[in-house]
């Protein structure tokens, strides 16, 4: 192998992977109903849910979004608070 036909290869891959990638990703809308206070932790044990269907992981997704609401709403209302220097 000689370092074009390394180069040449190298690329090809690379626009294989691009190629893939425009064409199975999915482009994000974020609306009005969106959820701001959504976490990494919420997706995580909503999608081990959805693959084992257990009651055990369903428990750990709903305490996940209670603590996300909590966390996202204290520091709303303390953003709120801090900003007009009363509730």
């Amino acid at each position: 192998m000689s370092k074009e036909n390394l180069e040449m290869t190298v690329q090809q891959l690379a626009n294989i992977f691009n190629d893939t990638w425009y064409s199975q990703a999915k482009k994000k809308h974020i609306t009005k109903h969106s959820k701001e206070w959504w976490t990494h932790a919420c997706t995580e044990s909503l999608n081990r849910y959805r693959n084992t269907g257990l009651i055990k992981h369903w428990q750990k997704f709903k305490s996940n979004t209670h603590i996300a609401k909590r966390e996202f709403f204290d520091n709303k209302i303390f953003e709120i608070a801090s900003s007009n220097k009363r509730l």
